[in-house]
């Protein structure tokens, strides 16, 4: 007997948890930017200009990191710092907004926290008891 793609997608499903962790829009790109201001002065421009030194090919992963290419304009000459950093932390805003988007459509998970706070381990901790126990 052939079980169709739909429900074998259904029983694979129900056989794990899920948990999508979806922080406050606001809360999360205000901590993206304090985070990239962090690492800009612990000395991020530092490390971009090492990279540099090396002479490493553009294509390879490091190179295309979250900030790398706007640091390595900045280092180079052909962008200011102020407009590196903008353009750095667009950059991650972006892909935190398209990872949110990838989560919201891979069905609905059996628990959403979008608070982190001291509840949530509880929360969590009750969802997936609840879950074990069906």
């Amino acid at each position: 007997h052939r079980v169709d793609r739909r429900q074998r997608q259904m029983c694979i499903r129900d056989s794990f948890f899920t948990l999508h962790l979806l922080p406050d829009r606001a809360q999360l790109y205000a901590n993206i930017e304090r985070r990239f201001d962090e690492m800009i002065e612990g000395g991020g421009f530092d490390e971009v200009k090492k990279l540099q030194e090396l002479n490493l090919s553009p294509s390879i992963p490091i190179m295309k990191a979250l900030g790398v290419p706007e640091m390595l304009a900045y280092v180079s000459g052909t962008m200011n710092m102020d407009a590196a950093i903008d353009c750095s932390k667009q950059a991650t805003r972006n892909l935190a907004k398209r990872q949110m988007t990838w989560f919201r459509n891979q069905g609905k998970p059996d628990l959403i926290l979008t608070d982190f706070g001291p509840n949530a381990l509880k929360t969590s901790i009750s969802a997936i008891s609840k879950f074990l126990s069906s």
